[in-house]
């Protein structure tokens, strides 16, 4: 999952940073420096953005894209 498309989930589901920090059990800090694109989740961390944002990290999940 892209930052991006991390932002537009988070917004989309009317969740702030700090919803979506303690949901996964991350501090505010590293949910926001994965989102501005300075750092990547770990996988555990990327399957649970994925379930608390509704998204997935899969590349082939993604629709127009040539990955």
């Amino acid at each position: 999952m892209t930052p991006q498309e991390m932002k537009k989930l988070r917004t989309n589901n009317q969740l702030t940073q700090i919803d979506v920090a303690v949901a996964v059990g991350v501090s505010v800090a590293a949910y926001r420096l994965w989102e501005a694109g300075g750092g990547n989740p770990t996988a555990e961390n990327a399957a649970k953005l994925e379930i608390v944002l509704g998204g997935s990290s899969n590349d082939s999940d993604r629709k127009g894209t040539n990955q």
